[in-house]
């Protein structure tokens, strides 16, 4: 059942079974998986069934630390998320991403890539992915070619796998998940609704109700048994710091943790093999398979990062050809980027002021596999295949790296004075990345320059030593800020995300993560709230 907030009688109270804040990939997923024990669940939406410049605007920030990107909108506040502009890479994390590393911190998951893995393949439903068993990099190995598999006969590197999905999923208007919401009683979905506070009881140990907001002046509250937050790694920690009534310091902030830990992952495209030998590295640049489309990525092996002290660290290769065919291909790229983001950012794509050749570099590193349809792609990679063999030979190979950020005290989001439209404070986002994430990444590109070398088949142009100077970008991965842990003196939530010393209120997403890894989180962010699910279906079972 769809209810437009905005439209409610101003003080309405309503009342419900579990409530979730955010409809994105978190939240959707937990509700769907909910709804087959639980029969009165709402969700508070705040946006529409389209983007608009006024609710966007909520997310607003400042950023005073390392540099994210100018103009670019990588949390989408209306119906189905950030997922909506979602390009579809899926990665799991692995075991080394999850342990506690004595070279970083020792600072490790609550709980075992095991438990995790097993969440992994119902997720890969959910998000529309080839079969699961395609992530396992040994079982490609029967497939790749000669000098693909001396990459994973060298003890220095290991072998990663990225997935996308023939249609990426989504979670928005006019989806299989919005006509669920849309035509049951059991789910209730309160749109251009914002939750701008958590009302605690008198004793301080749960969520009372939640206040809610519209841009239209109305407000009114929402009562349930049980709150989850699933609005993102920085929406999160915003309500919960922002809900300062009665806790001066915020919810869940008793350790002064609250906001602490953001992670996020640094990349760049930054050095460019010259070929001198032609080889195959289909599996390496890119393939598509049913269902989707999969790459192998190049990463520091486990050992060797515990040898050195580096983070787990991960490469990817793109082809390169001609600067003409450059030119093109980066036309193309840039093109797609816009038409697929067209009606997310308003006046900031505007086709009459852009020159589409003009780009130098991916910048958002978004390539063929993330950004056409899985027909197109099929097409585009069949067409690759035949200029390769029979018209121009493969001469160059672009490197993107993709950094691991290790979780520092310092990276961090906060409050500021300044307000939004609904009398909100702002985030002031500090992003703080060592140079531990540098010198893993040269590191990395060092032992890729060794082993094309050692092959006779090319090697790395460029000055190596350059590579702090680049411009990183982020990657619109939102991670930490109400990390999970036994201990609340090390963290914001418990092993079940549930917020410490408030008995009734759970965090879904990224947010919750201990540390970033070396995956983007979208897959993660899926099986975690498939875990929590189970664990609120098993309450609701010992409570009857």
């Amino acid at each position: 059942m769809i209810v437009d907030g905005s439209k409610l009688e101003v003080g309405a109270v309503k009342e419900h079974e579990i409530c979730v804040v955010g409809s994105g990939i978190a939240g959707m997923i937990l509700v769907h998986e909910l709804a087959q024990t639980y029969k009165d669940i709402c969700m508070i939406e705040s946006g529409g069934w389209s983007p608009d410049h006024d609710t966007q605007s909520l997310y607003d920030l400042n950023s005073i630390g390392y540099p994210i990107r100018e103009h670019y909108q990588s949390r989408i506040r209306y119906f189905g998320g950030s997922c909506n502009i979602w390009a579809g890479r899926s990665m799991i994390y692995n075991e080394i991403d999850m342990k506690p590393r004595a070279w970083v911190d020792g600072i490790g998951w609550p709980i075992c890539f095991e438990e995790l893995d097993s969440y992994y393949e119902k997720s890969s439903i959910y998000l529309n992915l080839p079969a699961y068993s395609t992530i396992k990099p040994d079982n490609w190995k029967p497939k790749l070619s000669d000098f693909e598999i001396t990459f994973f006969q060298n003890e220095n590197f290991k072998i990663n796998v990225s997935l996308f999905a023939k249609s990426p999923a989504r979670f928005g208007h006019k989806t299989k998940y919005y006509k669920t919401v849309r035509d049951t009683n059991t789910i209730t979905v309160y749109m251009h609704s914002n939750v701008v506070n958590l009302k605690l009881h008198e004793n301080f140990a749960g969520v009372s109700h939640v206040d809610v907001a519209c841009l239209n002046g109305v407000r009114y509250t929402i009562k349930a048994k049980i709150i989850v937050l699933a609005c993102g790694g920085l929406e999160n920690a915003r309500i919960l710091m922002a809900s300062n009534k009665q806790i001066p310091q915020g919810i869940g902030n008793q350790n002064g943790l609250l906001g602490r830990y953001y992670m996020d992952h640094p990349r760049a495209v930054f050095g460019r093999v010259k070929l001198t030998k032609n080889i195959k590295l289909e599996h390496a640049l890119g393939i598509p398979i049913p269902r989707g489309k999969m790459q192998l990525g190049i990463g520091l092996s486990d050992k060797l990062q515990e040898k050195e002290g580096l983070l787990n660290n991960y490469l990817s290769l793109e082809p390169q050809y001609s600067i003409g065919v450059v030119g093109i291909y980066h036309s193309f790229v840039k093109l797609m980027k816009r038409l697929l983001r067209k009606g997310y950012s308003g006046k900031r794509f505007d086709f009459k002021n852009e020159k589409i050749a003009d780009i130098p570099e991916m910048i958002y590193l978004l390539t063929p596999k993330e950004l056409l349809p899985h027909s197109m792609y099929y097409s585009y990679y069949k067409c690759s295949y035949f200029v390769r063999k029979f018209v121009s030979k493969l001469n160059y190979l672009s490197i993107v790296s993709y950094s691991e950020q290790e979780a520092n005290l310092e990276s961090r989001i906060c409050l500021s004075e300044e307000q939004d439209k609904l009398g909100m404070p702002k985030l002031i986002l500090n992003w703080q990345v060592s140079d531990r994430s540098f010198n893993s990444s040269l590191r990395l590109l060092q032992l890729v320059d060794a082993h094309f070398k050692k092959y006779n088949v090319g090697y790395i142009e460029e000055d190596l030593t350059k590579i702090k100077e680049l411009p990183y970008t982020d990657a619109s991965h939102h991670i930490g800020t109400t990390r999970m842990s036994t201990d609340p003196k090390t963290g914001v939530v418990d092993i079940n995300c549930k917020v410490y010393g408030i008995n009734n209120l759970y965090i879904a997403g990224s947010s919750v993560f201990p540390t970033a890894g070396h995956a983007n989180p979208t897959f993660t962010i899926a099986a975690m709230s498939l875990r929590l699910a189970n664990h609120l279906k098993t309450l609701r079972y010992k409570n009857q």
